[in-house]
Protein backbone atom coordinates (compact mmCIF):
# COMPACT_ATOMS: atom_id res chain seq x y z
CA UNK A 1 0.00 0.00 0.00
CA UNK A 2 2.67 2.50 0.98
CA UNK A 3 4.89 1.58 -1.96
CA UNK A 4 1.95 2.34 -4.26
CA UNK A 5 1.39 5.69 -2.54
CA UNK A 6 5.04 6.57 -3.12
CA UNK A 7 5.20 5.55 -6.78
CA UNK A 8 5.23 9.18 -7.99
CA UNK A 9 7.68 10.38 -5.34
CA UNK A 10 10.27 12.86 -6.61
CA UNK A 11 12.63 12.28 -3.68
CA UNK A 12 14.29 9.32 -2.02
CA UNK A 13 12.18 7.80 0.73
CA UNK A 14 12.00 4.98 3.21
CA UNK A 15 9.42 3.75 5.70
CA UNK A 16 9.18 4.01 9.47
CA UNK A 17 7.61 0.85 10.82
CA UNK A 18 5.70 0.44 14.07
CA UNK A 19 5.38 -3.03 15.60
CA UNK A 20 2.28 -3.63 17.71
CA UNK A 21 1.72 -7.35 17.21
CA UNK A 22 5.03 -9.26 17.13
CA UNK A 23 3.66 -12.58 15.91
CA UNK A 24 5.94 -15.43 14.93
CA UNK A 25 5.32 -14.61 11.27
CA UNK A 26 6.18 -10.96 11.84
CA UNK A 27 9.43 -11.80 13.61
CA UNK A 28 10.62 -14.68 11.44
CA UNK A 29 9.41 -13.55 8.00
CA UNK A 30 7.98 -10.05 7.69
CA UNK A 31 10.58 -8.08 9.64
CA UNK A 32 13.57 -9.81 7.99
CA UNK A 33 11.99 -9.08 4.60
CA UNK A 34 11.57 -5.43 5.56
CA UNK A 35 15.18 -5.25 6.74
CA UNK A 36 16.40 -6.86 3.51
CA UNK A 37 14.48 -4.22 1.52
CA UNK A 38 16.41 -1.44 3.25
CA UNK A 39 14.16 -0.55 6.18
CA UNK A 40 16.61 -0.69 9.07
CA UNK A 41 14.73 0.85 11.98
CA UNK A 42 11.31 0.59 13.57
CA UNK A 43 9.42 1.72 16.66
CA UNK A 44 7.70 -0.04 19.55
CA UNK A 45 5.63 1.33 22.43
CA UNK A 46 5.68 0.53 26.14
CA UNK A 47 2.38 2.40 26.56
CA UNK A 48 -1.04 2.84 24.90
CA UNK A 49 -3.40 -0.12 25.29
CA UNK A 50 -3.65 -0.85 21.55
CA UNK A 51 0.07 -0.50 20.85
CA UNK A 52 1.86 -1.66 23.98
CA UNK A 53 4.46 -4.41 23.67
CA UNK A 54 4.96 -6.62 26.73
CA UNK A 55 8.47 -7.22 28.07
CA UNK A 56 8.72 -10.78 26.75
CA UNK A 57 7.68 -9.65 23.27
CA UNK A 58 10.10 -6.74 23.53
CA UNK A 59 12.93 -9.20 24.11
CA UNK A 60 11.92 -11.19 21.02
CA UNK A 61 11.83 -7.97 18.97
CA UNK A 62 15.23 -6.82 20.23
CA UNK A 63 16.85 -10.17 19.46
CA UNK A 64 15.37 -10.19 15.95
CA UNK A 65 16.62 -6.65 15.32
CA UNK A 66 20.08 -7.47 16.66
CA UNK A 67 20.31 -10.54 14.44
CA UNK A 68 19.58 -8.48 11.32
CA UNK A 69 21.51 -5.34 12.23
CA UNK A 70 18.39 -3.22 12.72
CA UNK A 71 17.71 -0.52 15.30
CA UNK A 72 14.75 -0.63 17.67
CA UNK A 73 13.25 2.68 18.79
CA UNK A 74 11.03 2.83 21.85
CA UNK A 75 8.40 5.17 23.23
CA UNK A 76 9.11 4.59 26.90
CA UNK A 77 6.38 5.39 29.41
CA UNK A 78 4.85 3.13 32.07
CA UNK A 79 1.34 2.37 30.85
CA UNK A 80 -0.03 1.16 34.20
CA UNK A 81 1.20 4.21 36.08
CA UNK A 82 -0.35 6.57 33.53
CA UNK A 83 -3.69 4.74 33.56
CA UNK A 84 -3.66 4.80 37.36
CA UNK A 85 -3.11 8.56 37.34
CA UNK A 86 -5.70 9.19 34.62
CA UNK A 87 -8.38 7.24 36.48
CA UNK A 88 -7.92 9.31 39.63
CA UNK A 89 -7.79 12.61 37.77
CA UNK A 90 -10.98 11.86 35.85
CA UNK A 91 -12.77 10.66 38.99
CA UNK A 92 -11.99 13.96 40.72
CA UNK A 93 -13.00 16.11 37.76
CA UNK A 94 -9.49 17.14 36.74
CA UNK A 95 -9.98 16.84 32.98
CA UNK A 96 -8.68 20.15 31.61
CA UNK A 97 -5.75 19.91 29.15
CA UNK A 98 -3.32 21.15 31.82
CA UNK A 99 -3.78 17.87 33.70
CA UNK A 100 -2.29 15.93 30.81
CA UNK A 101 1.13 16.78 32.27
CA UNK A 102 0.04 15.50 35.68
CA UNK A 103 -1.24 12.24 34.20
CA UNK A 104 2.15 11.41 32.66
CA UNK A 105 4.59 11.98 35.55
CA UNK A 106 8.36 11.88 35.16
CA UNK A 107 8.37 8.60 37.08
CA UNK A 108 6.41 6.92 34.27
CA UNK A 109 9.10 7.87 31.78
CA UNK A 110 12.06 7.02 34.00
CA UNK A 111 10.72 3.57 34.91
CA UNK A 112 10.02 2.63 31.30
CA UNK A 113 13.36 3.94 30.04
CA UNK A 114 15.16 1.98 32.73
CA UNK A 115 13.21 -1.17 31.83
CA UNK A 116 13.82 -0.74 28.11
CA UNK A 117 17.55 -0.24 28.64
CA UNK A 118 17.68 -3.27 30.94
CA UNK A 119 16.01 -5.47 28.33
CA UNK A 120 18.20 -4.19 25.48
CA UNK A 121 21.48 -4.55 27.36
CA UNK A 122 20.46 -8.01 28.60
CA UNK A 123 20.31 -9.30 25.01
CA UNK A 124 23.04 -7.02 23.67
CA UNK A 125 20.81 -5.13 21.25
CA UNK A 126 21.13 -1.44 20.31
CA UNK A 127 18.22 0.77 21.34
CA UNK A 128 17.10 4.34 20.67
CA UNK A 129 14.99 5.97 23.39
CA UNK A 130 12.84 8.51 21.55
CA UNK A 131 11.42 11.85 22.80
CA UNK A 132 13.05 11.90 26.22
CA UNK A 133 11.41 14.69 28.23
CA UNK A 134 12.93 14.38 31.70
CA UNK A 135 16.28 14.79 33.40
CA UNK A 136 15.78 11.37 35.01
CA UNK A 137 15.32 9.71 31.62
CA UNK A 138 18.28 11.49 30.08
CA UNK A 139 20.52 10.47 32.97
CA UNK A 140 19.60 6.82 32.38
CA UNK A 141 20.59 7.11 28.70
CA UNK A 142 23.86 8.81 29.64
CA UNK A 143 24.67 6.18 32.27
CA UNK A 144 24.04 3.32 29.85
CA UNK A 145 26.35 4.87 27.28
CA UNK A 146 28.98 5.49 29.94
CA UNK A 147 28.77 1.79 30.76
CA UNK A 148 29.56 0.99 27.13
CA UNK A 149 26.12 0.00 25.86
CA UNK A 150 24.71 0.91 22.44
CA UNK A 151 21.93 3.04 23.89
CA UNK A 152 20.98 6.24 22.07
CA UNK A 153 18.70 9.12 23.01
CA UNK A 154 16.43 11.60 21.29
CA UNK A 155 14.63 14.64 22.64
CA UNK A 156 12.30 16.96 20.73
CA UNK A 157 12.04 20.72 20.13
CA UNK A 158 8.82 21.02 22.14
CA UNK A 159 10.60 19.86 25.28
CA UNK A 160 13.36 22.41 24.74
CA UNK A 161 11.10 25.37 23.95
CA UNK A 162 7.64 24.88 25.50
CA UNK A 163 6.62 24.13 29.11
CA UNK A 164 3.56 22.73 30.83
CA UNK A 165 2.35 26.33 31.28
CA UNK A 166 1.39 26.15 27.61
CA UNK A 167 -1.15 23.47 28.51
CA UNK A 168 -2.84 25.84 30.94
CA UNK A 169 -4.79 27.84 28.34
CA UNK A 170 -8.22 26.31 28.79
CA UNK A 171 -9.35 24.37 25.73
CA UNK A 172 -6.55 26.03 23.71
CA UNK A 173 -4.13 24.06 25.88
CA UNK A 174 -5.19 20.90 24.04
CA UNK A 175 -3.14 22.13 21.09
CA UNK A 176 -0.02 21.62 23.21
CA UNK A 177 -0.78 18.05 24.31
CA UNK A 178 1.88 15.52 23.40
CA UNK A 179 3.21 12.38 25.03
CA UNK A 180 5.39 12.43 26.98
CA UNK A 181 3.94 15.80 28.00
CA UNK A 182 5.59 19.17 28.29
CA UNK A 183 7.47 19.61 31.57
CA UNK A 184 8.47 22.43 33.90
CA UNK A 185 11.34 24.84 33.37
CA UNK A 186 13.79 22.86 35.54
CA UNK A 187 13.58 19.67 33.42
CA UNK A 188 13.77 21.82 30.31
CA UNK A 189 17.03 23.40 31.51
CA UNK A 190 18.37 19.92 32.29
CA UNK A 191 17.57 18.76 28.76
CA UNK A 192 19.55 21.67 27.34
CA UNK A 193 22.52 20.61 29.49
CA UNK A 194 22.18 17.02 28.26
CA UNK A 195 22.03 18.26 24.68
CA UNK A 196 25.23 20.22 25.18
CA UNK A 197 26.89 17.23 26.88
CA UNK A 198 26.12 14.85 24.00
CA UNK A 199 23.53 12.67 25.73
CA UNK A 200 21.18 13.03 22.78
CA UNK A 201 21.95 11.91 19.25
CA UNK A 202 18.74 13.24 17.73
CA UNK A 203 16.56 16.24 18.47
Amino acid sequence: LYHRRAEKSLIDYSFHLIITDPTEAALSQELPEAFASGITSFKVFLTYDKMIVADEAMLDILVTARRHGALTMVHAENNALIKWMVKRLVETGHTAPKYHAVSHPAAAEAEAINRAITLATFVGAPLLIVHVSTDEGAKLVAAARQAGHAIFGETCPQYLILTRDDLDRGTEGAKFCCSPPLRDEAPQNALWRHLQAGTFHLW
